[in-house]
Formats: structure tokens, sequence, C-alpha cells
């Protein structure tokens, strides 16, 4: 999307761009459409050292499938590994529901960092 020009990551001076929002309809659907044409060959050279590739062909399909899961889910693609999510945007009084992440492989328990 950016090689594109169609939107920018950030404020950039001189562009007419908009900035990419992961809020905006609009903009996850242009996401989304690029994902839709995106191979694993585009992005391999980002996933391999020396001789050694993190990741496989069937990975893409997966992730793509598991972020349009995640913004069916929760109507946004802010996603983090920390130990709390934004769950949803409340659009009426402009706020953010959190929600915990409680997955027991997580390296940290709830009351570690008192």
């Amino acid at each position: 999307m950016f090689e594109e020009r169609v939107y920018d990551y950030q404020e950039v001076n001189g562009s007419d761009n908009e900035r990419l929002n992961i809020i905006i309809p609009e903009h996850i659907t242009a996401i989304f459409d690029t994902l839709d044409t995106l191979e694993f060959k585009d992005i391999q050279s980002m996933l391999t050292m020396g001789n050694k590739m993190y990741a496989e062909e069937s990975d893409l399909e997966t992730r793509i499938n598991a972020l349009k899961n995640w913004y069916a889910e929760h109507n946004h693609l802010y996603i983090s590994d920390g130990p709390f999510y934004i769950d949803n945007f409340i659009e009426v009084d402009k706020s953010i529901d959190f929600q915990a992440f409680r997955d027991e492989n997580y390296p940290f328990k709830q009351g570690d960092w008192r």
C-alpha cells in the first residue's frame, strides 16, 4: 500500500496521501485488498536470515486469516503482544475498552510487577 502511494505510514512532508488509520473501515478494506494479492515470494527475503527461513508459505495464509478474524471480532487492527489488548473502540464517547490477555503460556503472571 505504501509502495502504491495510497496511504502514508505517518505524516510525510509534501504528501497529499491520507495517513493510514487501522480503525477506518475503508483503510482496513484497502489493507485486506492488498493482502489478498500478496504472495509469499514477495516477503520471503524478510523472513530469511542466512540459510534459515523463519516462516513457510502456508504461514502467510494462516496469518492473513488470523488478521481477518481479529478484525471481525474487534472491529480494528491494533494488535499487540502485551498483557492487555484493545477489545473495541466505543465511538459514542470516544473511549477504548481494554481487556487482559490471559494466555497460560505468557511468561508473566498477574501480580508479577507489584
